[in-house]
C-alpha cells in the first residue's frame, strides 16, 4: 500500500482491508484514508480478508439498524449458507439470537457450524408451514414475500429484505403506520466503524470469513455466472494477478 500526501494513520507497505460503493474490479485502486478501509486483522490472511467487508457489513447493518435484533429473539435467515447469509448466521449469534437457517440440504453442516440452532431445507420442507414464530425474517437472496411469510411473525416481528422494489416500500409505509408485523427496508453503507466492528468479532474468534471459490480474473464471466446461480457457500473472490 501506498500512501497519499498527509494520511498518517497508516502505514507504507501495511495491508489493509475495505471496501468502496461504486468502481470496479481492479488490480489498484484509490480509497480515502477516511474511508472503510482498515488494517488486516492479525492473523487474518489476506484472501480471508477480502471475503469479509461487503458481506459481513451488509448483515451487520440489516440486523442491528433494521432488523434491531435483540438477545433471546427467534431470527429466520432465508440463504444462510449465501455471500450475505453466511454472516448473518453468525451476526445473529454474537448479537444473542437463535438463528434458523435456510438453504439447500447440502449446506446444513455449514450453516450449523456457522450458529443455526435450527435448519430448513427449501427443497424438502415447507417454508409456510414452520410452527416456530419469529421476530425477525431476514431474506437476504429475495425469493420470499411479505405475505408469504408475515404468519411467521410474532405480534410485532419485522420481515427484512435485502432485495426490495415498490412493492416493499408500500408494505413498509403501511405497516409502518399501523404496527404490528412490518416490513423495514434500507440499504447498507461502508462506514469504517463497521467495518472495526467486524475486525474485531474476527480478533475475537466470534466471526471468521465464509470463502466459496476463487477464480483468476480471466475467468470473471464464470465467476459472476456462479454468483448468478444463488448456490455459493459465502464469497467469492477474484485472484487479480495470475
Amino acid at each position: 500500500m501506498a500512501l497519499g500526501e498527509g494520511v498518517s494513520d497508516f502505514g507504507e507497505g501495511q495491508a489493509v482491508f475495505g471496501f468502496v460503493m461504486s468502481g470496479a474490479h481492479a488490480e489498484y485502486l484509490v480509497v480515502r484514508a477516511d474511508g472503510a478501509v482498515l488494517p488486516v486483522p492479525k492473523g487474518l490472511e489476506l484472501r480471508d480478508a477480502a471475503a469479509l467487508p461487503f458481506g459481513g457489513v451488509s448483515a451487520l447493518v440489516f440486523l442491528r439498524d433494521y432488523a434491531r435484533v435483540k438477545p433471546g429473539q427467534k431470527v429466520l435467515i432465508i440463504g444462510a449458507s449465501g455471500g450475505v447469509g453466511a454472516y448473518a448466521v453468525q451476526i445473529a449469534r454474537i448479537m444473542g439470537a437463535e438463528v434458523t437457517g435456510v438453504a439447500s440440504g447440502g449446506n446444513e453442516a455449514l450453516v450449523r457450524d456457522l450458529g443455526a440452532v435450527e435448519f430448513v431445507d427449501y427443497r424438502q420442507q415447507d417454508l409456510g408451514a414452520l410452527a416456530t414464530r419469529f421476530d425477525s425474517v431476514i431474506d437476504t437472496v429475495g425469493v420470499v414475500r411479505f405475505g408469504q411469510i408475515k404468519h411467521l411473525l410474532t405480534a410485532n416481528g419485522v420481515f427484512v429484505p435485502l432485495n426490495f422494489g415498490l412493492r416493499e416500500i408500500r408494505q413498509a409505509l403501511v405497516s409502518a403506520l399501523f404496527g404490528g408485523r412490518r416490513v423495514r427496508i434500507g440499504v447498507s453503507g461502508d462506514t469504517k466503524a463497521d467495518l472495526a466492528v467486524l475486525g474485531r468479532w474476527v480478533t475475537d474468534g466470534q466471526l471468521r470469513p465464509v470463502v466459496d471459490r476463487r477464480f483468476a480474473l480471466s475467468d470473471i464471466r464464470a465467476a459472476h455466472a456462479h454468483v448468478e446461480g444463488r448456490h455459493r457457500k459465502g464469497a467469492v473472490l477474484l485472484d487479480m494477478v495470475a
